[in-house]
């Protein structure tokens, strides 16, 4: 009796084992792996997946991937422009310019429409904060004037207020670039300097763009009496609903789309060319 119980007791613990295997690799079997996206052409993978070892462009990487709004975006407004290709070049203007400014400024880089060193852009920068960072020039990180200096640029476009718009009043706004443009001016008096508009947004409850249109217009104002030029990008970028375009967005209603930025550069160059500088 005593060997029959011992049996017993090893088919138990053998038909125990057996399910709990069973059991197991159910689980494993039920869950396929998820696919990854290995495509880095469209366009919030180029923004999250590149490393930018150069860039010290911060908060780009908030752009979101999930892209499933801004598809929707695009099939309502399929009538939208959508330009693929930025500007041709012929007299070599842009890269002599170097674009400073914040994350949104950083697109030139990090979709490699200029070399690294003609976009001095770092997140979070605002008109209030420009001179708190540093940028990067050929690996090495500099203050901006001293970065500016090293580059010697012919031109320098100044994009950024997103992140002023919320903080800064629209008077202090335009004294904040009263002092960028004087100490820029001061260590490249030769280069002609531009201000462009801030971009606008999908209308976001953030950064609404009545608010960025007010705070252009103050701008526009104050530098038509400095005697600096504006860059009216933001009427370029926008909707019949005063949005900016459904096919310009990155994904998250404020981050441009390649696609913008080539309007943005087409704006410069017909600034540039008005000025009589060969784009």
């Amino acid at each position: 009796m005593k060997g029959k119980a011992k049996i017993i007791a090893q088919i138990i613990i053998i038909s125990a084992a057996i399910i709990i295997a069973i059991s197991g690799l159910s689980k494993l079997t039920s869950k396929s792996p998820k696919k990854q996206n290995t495509n880095n052409t469209s366009v919030n993978n180029v923004v999250v997946n590149n490393t930018d070892q150069n860039s010290n462009a911060a908060d780009t990487n908030t752009v979101p991937s999930n892209n499933t709004a801004n598809t929707a975006d695009n099939t309502a407004n399929s009538t939208e422009p959508d330009p693929q290709t930025p500007p041709e070049e012929k007299g070599g203007a842009l890269k002599k310019t170097v674009f400073v400014g914040d994350s949104i400024c950083s697109g030139f880089r990090v979709y490699k429409l200029v070399e690294p060193n003609n976009c001095l852009a770092y997140g979070n920068v605002g008109a209030r904060s420009l001179f708190e960072y540093k940028f990067t020039v050929d690996e090495k990180e500099y203050d901006l004037l001293d970065a500016l200096k090293i580059v010697n640029p012919s031109y320098v476009v100044f994009s950024m207020g997103m992140n002023d718009i919320n903080i800064t009043p629209e008077e202090q706004y335009c004294k904040n670039y009263d002092d960028i443009l004087a100490k820029v001016h001061e260590v490249l008096p030769d280069a002609k300097l531009f201000v462009a508009s801030i971009t606008p947004t999908r209308g976001t409850q953030s950064f609404p763009n009545d608010k960025i249109d007010s705070f252009n217009a103050a701008l526009k104002k104050h530098l038509e009496r400095t005697g600096y030029t504006y860059v009216d990008v933001s009427s370029s970028l926008k909707d019949s609903t005063n949005s900016l375009v459904s096919t310009y967005h990155s994904g998250d209603g404020i981050h441009l789309s390649p696609a913008a930025y080539n309007v943005y550069l087409s704006v410069l160059a017909d600034t540039y060319k008005n000025m009589g500088i060969e784009w």
